[in-house]
């Protein structure tokens, strides 16, 4: 057994390097088992790496992972001892952690009034998965919210407090039941010595800058039981002695890569493991400089030389951001009109992306330049999202003017402008809100509405009024009880005792949403959608239609696997709902090459 570092800065050949050497000992050792593990982002990338390096265009004995696919292997080779135990993905442990903040908000101090906020729950979610990371326990937690509090530091204690709280009735709700991710590595460290496939096995880590304590302590079983472990490490000027003044301070760049470095060199040595003489990487790597308009790559030292030497750097200011981006704008019509450049051989970084993305995709579309944002966006302005949402609200907020009109301008009513407005001038005209005003016909005329115009704007109450019941019976009755009892009356007084005070379990108000999506059709309604974006060419638009339905069915699904039975009101509903929806991300994938 021993461990062997890349090392190389950015632009170098260590991963290259290290590549190739993995294909070439995996071709001379068939028998073996080669684990090259990347972060989860990276494994594509690393896919095609290996398969377009390789003689015959294929890997069989060599696999690319990410940590938790790593964990996932060896637990279903030597099998968990947990049987019985689900693993959370983040979307539940938002939905659980949303649940216990809602249901203990009087014993929070800081976080009571802001964990209706959307984003809140997922903010203190990540601040728990990190703990967990780390290897903080609850007690810790607690120790350094006194801490804090000792020094001083009130607020910031009384955060501390408030997390520390949350994850040990987190930690309390999901024992025996579910773990999470964090938690796999830990405890597939103790499966890992009766893995056959780690004991045949050469392991290889690459992108990382740094490990966590959880990661650690599964490298260091790795190192027990596997052949060797290769790791590629960011590093521009590779090892400094222990012992020379030179060696990388905290504050600079490549410093998490040396403590990295001296993480896993300890560990080797603790185990009494060799460390393999390193590789040291060039700090340019010939083979990265590319023209890919004629696809050559310039491998002599005089080509590289002219190359580097007459490199172009500019340096512009503009008075704004918009000119910043029209003078991109320029650039970019220039580099591929009159110097050969493809559209894809050019890259944009934005320190703020969300701060130049809306002018970038502006002007971008003003002057014809194709262009992909690599981001995933959220959805909570989706016309659907805003359906759930306000639909919820109505009972939220008693049939309120501005909750009312919310719902019926999402586009899935199959109401028609005219229709909503004329109905929104009335109210407003006889300030009509309430659920008894709702329930009752209007007869009122008003400057706008005579008798004739009443007779439509009833009829378009009567639409709202007739989902809006629905959905009351649903929660109240199963589904066969609702199809027997089909009379206005037993409707109507179901309705009556369904408010914002009434408590249902998750599971019925689950099953409630989802019957009245199959009743209003909203899948026919945004297939045909995403179907008309595509014709238009708008694939963001066609990408986010056509995969939101499933993104919300399965936060339902999850909401009534995880916690079924917990009652609450529509309000504490409502807010639980919006945590597991703020959670949803649709990405989508670059366009073809120009």
């Amino acid at each position: 057994m021993a461990l062997k570092f890349w090392l190389g800065g950015e632009g170098s050949d260590k991963s290259r390097r290290l590549i190739k050497y993995i294909l070439d000992e995996a071709d001379k050792n068939p028998q073996r088992q080669y684990l090259y593990v990347v972060p989860e982002q990276f494994g594509l990338a690393t896919q095609r790496a290996l398969v377009t390096g390789s003689k015959n265009r294929g890997i069989l004995n060599i696999d690319v992972l990410s940590f938790t696919r790593l964990a996932h292997r060896i637990s279903d080779e030597v099998g968990s001892y947990e049987t019985n135990v689900t693993t959370l993905d983040e979307m539940g442990k938002s939905l659980i952690i949303g649940m216990l903040a809602t249901k203990h908000r009087k014993e929070l101090s800081v976080f009571a009034e802001n964990i209706d906020k959307l984003g809140y729950v997922d903010k203190i979610k990540s601040v728990i998965s990190e703990f967990m990371q780390y290897g903080i326990t609850v007690e810790k937690s607690y120790e350094l919210a006194v801490s804090a509090r000792s020094e001083g530091r009130g607020l910031l204690a009384g955060k501390l407090n408030d997390i520390a709280f949350l994850y040990e009735q987190f930690r309390e709700y999901i024992k025996n039941r579910y773990t999470t991710v964090e938690e796999t590595l830990d405890i597939v460290s103790s499966l890992v010595p009766h893995s056959s496939t780690v004991k045949n096995s050469v392991i290889v880590f690459d992108g990382f800058t740094g490990f966590t304590p959880v990661q650690n302590k599964l490298i260091g079983v790795l190192m027990d039981h596997a052949i060797d472990i290769h790791v590629a490490l960011l590093m521009e000027d590779c090892i400094q002695e222990n012992n020379t003044d030179d060696r990388i301070k905290e504050h600079e760049l490549f410093y998490l890569s040396q403590k990295t470095m001296n993480q896993l060199g300890r560990m080797a040595d603790e185990r009494q493991i060799i460390i393999a003489d390193p590789y040291k990487a060039d700090k340019t790597a010939i083979h990265n400089i590319r023209n890919s308009n004629a696809e050559i790559v310039y491998t002599d030292n005089n080509t590289r030389a002219k190359l580097n030497n007459t490199a172009e750097q500019h340096l512009f200011v503009g008075q704004n951001p918009s000119e910043e981006i029209r003078m991109l704008c320029n650039r970019i019509r220039e580099l591929v009109r009159k110097r050969g450049y493809r559209y894809k051989d050019i890259g944009i970084l934005a320190g703020d992306i969300e701060g130049y993305r809306h002018l970038m995709e502006r002007e971008f579309d003003k002057h014809g330049i194709p262009f992909f944002i690599d981001r995933t966006e959220p959805v909570l302005l989706n016309p659907f999202i805003e359906y759930i949402r306000s639909f919820i609200g109505i009972f939220c907020d008693n049939y309120s003017i501005r909750s009312v009109f919310r719902f019926l301008k999402s586009g899935l009513c199959d109401l028609t402008d005219d229709e909503v407005y004329a109905l929104e001038n009335y109210c407003l005209a006889t300030n009509t809100k309430g659920y008894r005003k709702w329930h009752e016909r209007f007869d009122d005329h008003t400057q706008s509405a005579g008798a004739d115009e009443l007779l439509e704007i009833n009829a378009t109450r009567e639409k709202l009024i007739e989902r809006t019941d629905r959905f009351a019976v649903l929660l109240l009755h199963d589904k066969d009880a609702e199809e027997q009892n089909t009379e206005e009356q037993k409707d109507a007084e179901a309705a009556g005792r369904v408010n914002a005070a009434s408590k249902f379990t998750v599971k019925e108000f689950c099953v409630a949403i989802y019957r009245i999506f199959e009743s209003e059709r909203i899948e026919e309604k945004l297939k045909a959608a995403a179907e008309r974006f595509g014709e238009e060419g708008n694939r963001k638009y066609a990408a986010e239609y056509g995969r939101i339905y499933v993104k919300v069915c399965d936060i339902l699904d999850e909401l009534c696997a995880l916690i079924p039975d917990e009652k609450m009101d529509i309000r504490g509903f409502s807010k639980l709902l919006d945590a597991g929806l703020d959670t949803i991300r649709i990405g989508i994938l670059p366009a073809g090459l120009d």
